[in-house]
C-alpha cells in the first residue's frame, strides 16, 4: 500500500485501541456519549452526506437555495450554499433521518460534507464513475470517517473499506420496455382452458378417475343388481371383465365432464367409495368453473422488449446497470452496459442501447411507477457513455424531469403540455420482467471506519429490531409514492401463473382417497367373512338336501328372489321359469345338496329371465297403447264424417289379444285362474302349478293354440287392408294401424313359444 495510506491505518488502530481503553468493561456499543477524545471531549466524526432523495436531503439547504433564486445542489462546489455542511439540516429521508438519531444517540461532534468534498486522493485511488463507490473510498484513505446514503454493501466495497450492519434489504428487479397489448390470437391460447390446475393437478385429477373406475367395478362388478355391467342391447349378457373395467372407465370420465356420480352403486362398499368419487368431483369441478372465469376474464398483458432474462441473450441484447452491481451480474454471453445512476440507465433502455435495466425496489415505486425523480444525462458527442455528468466539465447534459414538471401555461396540467414537459411520467410504459432465474438481492448499509463500526452497528440493530427503520420507510416511501401510471402494476407484470397447485387441491385428495379406502377395506373383510362362512358350511356339511325332502336349499331355489316380481308378468310363463329351476333344485338335491355359488348360479339365471319377460311387457303395452289411441282417433274422425265405420277396429284387435275385450280373468293366491271366460286366450297362457313338471309339447302349446294363434295373426294382417266407411286401404292411418298389429301378434307369439 502506498505509505500515507500506511499511516492512516496506523492511526485508525491507534484511535480503536484509545477508544478500547476507555470505554469501560461492562458497557455496551449500544452506548450514548461514550466516544469521547483522550481528553474527555466528545469525538469529532467526518460524515459525507450523499444527497439522493429518498435516502438523505437538506430541507434547510433547498429553502436557502430558493431564497436566493439559485439552482440547488450541495454536491457542485458553485452552487452549494452554506446550510449544506451543517449537520443538523440532514435530518430528512429514511437513511438521513436515522443517521441523525444515531447520531445524537452517540453525542459526538460531526462535520457535514458532500460530495462537493470529494479529495485528490479519492480521486487518484478511483478511477470510476460511480459517487457512492467513491465515497467508500474516501473512507478508505481516511478523509471521511462515515458515508450516509443509501449504499448497497457490494463484496467490492467490503474489500475497501468496512460496512455497518445492514439497515434494510433492497431487491433488484428487472425492467423493460412496453411494446404493446398482447391480443393477438396464438396456437397457445387453444390450451389456455387448462390453465385452472397446473400439470401436477391435472395428472393426479386422470389418476383420481381411473383409480376410482377401478375400484367402482371391483366392487360392483359381480353383483346381480347392478345393471351396469350387463350388455344394453342384450340384459341377458353380463359383460366380460375388460368390457366392465372399460364401462367403467367411461362412466368415470362421463361423471368427471358433467359434474355428477354416473356409476349405480347396490352394496356399501361400493356406495363409500362413489362417495368419495362425488366428493373429489364436486370440489374439483367447482375449482376447476372459479378459476377458469378468473382466467377469462383477465384483460390481455402488455408484452416487452424482453419476456424473460434469458431472452437478452437469445436477441443479442445488452442490459443496463448501475456500474457498482457490474460484477455481481454474471451471465456467461450476456452483455452489460453501465452508468453511474438510474435515470442515465434509464434513458439508455429507452435510447435502445439495451433491452432491459435493474433498478432498485424503492427506485422502481418512486420513479417509476410514483412519477417522482429529476436528474441529468451527458449528451456531449464526444462522451457516449451516458452518464448523469460529462466527462468533460463543459459537456452538454440533458434534464430529465420524471415529475414536478411544470407548464408555462400554469393552468395546464403537466401532460397537456409535452413542450414544457417532455419526461412527465415517462417511465409509465415499463415493465416489471418477474422471471425465477433473475433474483438479486442487496443491503443497505454505510461505510465506516473500522474504530465506528461496532458503535453504528449496535444502533443500527437495535433500530431495526424495534421498527424504527420501517417507520421511516413508510414515512419517506410507501406513504408519498401512489401508483401515478393509473394502472394493475401486477397484471402488466407477467406474473407467475395463478394455476391452482397441488397444495390447494391436497385436502380434496386426502378426503376422497379416505373415503374410498374405507369402501375398499369394507368390501374386502365382506369378502373374507363371506368366504370364511362357506368354507365352515362346506366342511360341516350344512347346506347339504336330502332327495324328496324340503329343504331351505330347495325352497330358494324354487322361490327365486333375484329381484321384483313384474305385476304383468304372464302367469304361465312364471310357471314355466319357476318349474324348470324347481326341477333343476330337486335334480341338485337328488345329487346330495347345493352349495352358495351354485345358489347364486341359479339366481343370476332366474334374474335375467324376468328381466327379458319385463321388456317384453313394456313392449306390448306400448303397442296397445298406440293402437287405441290410432282407434279413437279413426272413429271420431268418421262421426264427423256422419260415416260411421262398419266394422270396430280395437274389436277386431281385441278378439285375439289376451284380457282385451272380455271379463278380466279371475286371480287366485296373486296368479291367474286356470280357467277363464275368454274362449280367445290360448291354452298356453294358463298357469301350470310351479312345483309340476311340464313337458315339451305343453311347453310350446297345445295344436288347439297353434290354430287359434295363427289364425290371429292373419286376421291381423289383414286388418291393414279393409274398408273402413269411405276410407280406402291407401289411407296411411289405416296402413300404420295395420302394421301395428302385426308387430302386437308377433311379440305374441314369440311370448307363446317362451
Amino acid at each position: 500500500e502506498h505509505p500515507s495510506r500506511q499511516a492512516e491505518v496506523h492511526t485508525e488502530r491507534i484511535t480503536a485501541h484509545l477508544l478500547q481503553a476507555l470505554t469501560p468493561k461492562d458497557t455496551s456499543y449500544k452506548c450514548s456519549g461514550c466516544l469521547k477524545n483522550p481528553d474527555g471531549s466528545p469525538l469529532n466524526v467526518r460524515i459525507m452526506y450523499i444527497d439522493v432523495w429518498p435516502a438523505t436531503q437538506n430541507k434547510a439547504a433547498k429553502d436557502a437555495a430558493e431564497a436566493l433564486g439559485r439552482e440547488y445542489s450541495c454536491d457542485d462546489p458553485d452552487l452549494a450554499v452554506p446550510e449544506c455542511f451543517v449537520a443538523e439540516n440532514w435530518d430528512s429521508g429514511w437513511v438521513g433521518e436515522l443517521a441523525h438519531n444515531i447520531v445524537q444517540s452517540l453525542q459526538i461532534n460531526v462535520t457535514a460534507m458532500t460530495r462537493a468534498n470529494f479529495s485528490e486522493a479519492g480521486y487518484n485511488a478511483y478511477k470510476g464513475v460511480s459517487s457512492y463507490t467513491r465515497c467508500v473510498w474516501e473512507v478508505r484513505v481516511g478523509h471521511v470517517d462515515v458515508c450516509v446514503g443509501d449504499f448497497w454493501e457490494t463484496e467490492p466495497r467490503r474489500e475497501v473499506a468496512s460496512f455497518t450492519s445492514a439497515m434494510d434489504s433492497d431487491i433488484l428487479k428487472l425492467g423493460t420496455l412496453s411494446v404493446g397489448l398482447d391480443d393477438k390470437f396464438k396456437a397457445g391460447n387453444l390450451l389456455r382452458i387448462f390453465d385452472p390446475f397446473d400439470r401436477m393437478v391435472w395428472l393426479l385429477n386422470v389418476i383420481m378417475v381411473f383409480v376410482s373406475a377401478f375400484l367402482i367395478w371391483l366392487v360392483e362388478e359381480k353383483t346381480p343388481f347392478n345393471t351396469d355391467y350387463f350388455c344394453q342391447l342384450d340384459p341377458e349378457v353380463h359383460l366380460n371383465q375388460p368390457q366392465g373395467l372399460g364401462k367403467s372407465i367411461w362412466l368415470g370420465l362421463m361423471a368427471y365432464v358433467s359434474g355428477g356420480a354416473a356409476h349405480q352403486g347396490t352394496t356399501w362398499p361400493g356406495r363409500l367409495i362413489i362417495l368419495g368419487f362425488g366428493w373429489f368431483i364436486y370440489i374439483s369441478v367447482s375449482s376447476y368453473t372459479a378459476n377458469l372465469a378468473s382466467f377469462m376474464m383477465t384483460p390481455p398483458k402488455e408484452i416487452g422488449l424482453i419476456t424473460y432474462y434469458a431472452d437478452i441473450i437469445k436477441k443479442g441484447g445488452a442490459l443496463c446497470v448501475l456500474e457498482a452491481i457490474e460484477d455481481m451480474v454474471e451471465s456467461p454471453g450476456l452483455t452489460l452496459e453501465t452508468f453511474d445512476d438510474y435515470i442515465p440507465a434509464i434513458e439508455g433502455m429507452y435510447d435502445r442501447r439495451c433491452l432491459a435495466t435493474i433498478v432498485g425496489k424503492n427506485e422502481w415505486r418512486l420513479m417509476v411507477r410514483g412519477g417522482i425523480g429529476s436528474g441529468t444525462v451527458c449528451i456531449d458527442e464526444a462522451d457516449t457513455r451516458g452518464n448523469s455528468a460529462c466527462a468533460d466539465p463543459d459537456g452538454e447534459t440533458r434534464p430529465v424531469q420524471i415529475g414536478g414538471c411544470r407548464c408555462s401555461d400554469l393552468a395546464l396540467n403537466p401532460a397537456d403540455c409535452p413542450e414544457d414537459c417532455p419526461d412527465h411520467l415517462k417511465y409509465c410504459s415499463m415493465l416489471e420482467v418477474q422471471d425465477t432465474d433473475f433474483q438479486y438481492y442487496m443491503n443497505f448499509a454505510l461505510p465506516v471506519a473500522t474504530h465506528l463500526e461496532k458503535y453504528l452497528s449496535a444502533w443500527i440493530l437495535y433500530a431495526r429490531q424495534g421498527g424504527t427503520t420501517q417507520r421511516l420507510r413508510q414515512k419517506y416511501i410507501e406513504q408519498v409514492s401512489p401508483n401515478m401510471c393509473g394502472d394493475d402494476e401486477a397484471s402488466n407484470a407477467g406474473e407467475e401463473s395463478q394455476s391452482l397447485d397441488l397444495g390447494s387441491m391436497a385436502g380434496t385428495f386426502v378426503i376422497s382417497g379416505t373415503f374410498m379406502l374405507f369402501g375398499v377395506v369394507w368390501f374386502y373383510v365382506e369378502k373374507y367373512l363371506k368366504d370364511r362362512k362357506a368354507r365352515l358350511e362346506d366342511g360341516n356339511g350344512e347346506g347339504k338336501l336330502e332327495k324328496g325332502g324340503s329343504a331351505d336349499g330347495v325352497n330358494r331355489l324354487s322361490s327365486p328372489r333375484s329381484g321384483p316380481r313384474s305385476p304383468g308378468r304372464s302367469p304361465h310363463i312364471r310357471g314355466q321359469a319357476e318349474t324348470k329351476f324347481g326341477n333343476r333344485a330337486t335334480e341338485i338335491a337328488a345329487s346330495g345338496g347345493v352349495s352358495n355359488a351354485q345358489y347364486a348360479e341359479l339366481s343370476d339365471k332366474i334374474s335375467k329371465q324376468q328381466r327379458m319377460l319385463m321388456k317384453q311387457d313394456k313392449q306390448l303395452a306400448l303397442m296397445m297403447t298406440l293402437l287405441t289411441e290410432m282407434s279413437e282417433r279413426q272413429q271420431a274422425k268418421d262421426i264427423e264424417a256422419s260415416n260411421p265405420p262398419p266394422i270396430s277396429m280395437i274389436g277386431r284387435f281385441t278378439s285375439f289379444v289376451p284380457g282385451m275385450g272380455e271379463t278380466p280373468p279371475a286371480f287366485t293366491n296373486g296368479r291367474r285362474s286356470s280357467t277363464s271366460t275368454n274362449n280367445h286366450i290360448p291354452t298356453s297362457h294358463t298357469s301350470t302349478p310351479a312345483n309340476g313338471p311340464r313337458d315339451k309339447a305343453s311347453r310350446a302349446g297345445t295344436p288347439a293354440h297353434k290354430d287359434k294363434l295363427k289364425s290371429a295373426t292373419s286376421e291381423s294382417a289383414q286388418l291393414g287392408d279393409l274398408t273402413v266407411g269411405s276410407h280406402s286401404s291407401a289411407d296411411p292411418i289405416s296402413a300404420f294401424f295395420g302394421s301395428i298389429s302385426r308387430e302386437a301378434s308377433n311379440v305374441l307369439g314369440q311370448r307363446g313359444s317362451v
